[in-house]
């Protein structure tokens, strides 16, 4: 997720930027309609409201993690958003959230940053994100570009916190060797197909498994890593249960369906 910090930033007039692809495309383009120094207005839907020209002069501060592979593409963007937005440049400073919440104790923010869920649902509870609801209005940003669960998943409160730079898909891949040499037969190509139920996926694992008197090698038929998302709470999901109410107040990773869930892992 990408979201703009309060603190440094409510001395500074707020823009949504665009720059670019590499970062999901995910942030509106400034005020003016791509730095003409036109004033823009908001949607016909809402209160029309006069935007001062864009200002010229501005560094903004990134403050997140980048992998070594992806610093090159990265600075490109940084360089395109400066070359586009005369007036204008963009800076990056890696650090994780650590960081980004001892600079915002320190009154010195960075103007965007990257956040995990979880700690959005902290930022934004403690005021530290900017509400992106009146930027997004008043550059007319189209958010049917992202799928709905994943602008879901970065708000609070019902209100726009922060927006995806990408969305991660939980794939299942399978060795066709090892299933020829166990005489299974392949699960199915195409989505819609309902040939490959839970209990056959069941029975596909344990035929795969061969494992070994030393207990350290051997095959295993199915693979599960670390972690809500990829392991134990797709199997409560599945099963039609949940960890948390829809309030988020009680616990209900007791409840039988999750149960049946956890039993089934």
């Amino acid at each position: 997720m990408l979201g703009l910090t309060r603190g440094r930033r409510e001395r500074r007039r707020p823009y949504l930027i665009g720059m670019g692809a590499a970062l999901g495309g995910v942030l509106a383009a400034a005020c003016g309609g791509g730095g003409t120094g036109q004033t823009n207005q908001a949607s016909s839907s809402g209160p029309s409201t006069s935007v001062a020209p864009r200002r010229t002069g501005v560094a903004l501060t990134i403050v997140t993690g980048i992998p070594t592979s992806a610093l090159n593409d990265f600075n490109r963007v940084l360089t395109d958003f400066a070359t586009r937005n005369p007036g204008w440049t963009a800076e990056y400073a890696e650090g994780n959230v650590a960081k980004v919440l001892t600079m915002i104790a320190a009154g010195t923010a960075p103007d965007i940053t990257s956040v995990a869920a979880a700690d959005l649902a902290a930022m934004a509870s403690r005021n530290q994100l900017l509400r992106l609801d009146p930027l997004i209005q008043r550059d007319r940003y189209d958010l049917r570009d992202y799928f709905e669960r994943a602008i879901k998943q970065w708000q609070w409160e019902a209100k726009q916190t922060g927006l995806p730079r990408g969305y991660a898909n939980q794939v299942l891949y399978y060795n066709v060797d090892l299933f020829q040499q166990a005489g299974r037969k392949l699960p199915p190509d195409t989505w819609t197909s309902t040939a490959w139920s839970w209990d056959e996926f069941l029975a596909d694992a344990r035929a795969l498994t061969k494992t070994a008197d030393d207990g350290q090698s051997g095959t295993f038929g199915y693979g599960l890593w670390p972690g809500l998302r990829t392991s134990y709470g797709l199997f409560i999901w599945n099963a039609g249960g949940d960890i948390l109410s829809p309030d988020g107040k009680t616990c209900v990773i007791d409840q039988p369906t999750a149960v049946d869930g956890l039993q089934f892992m």
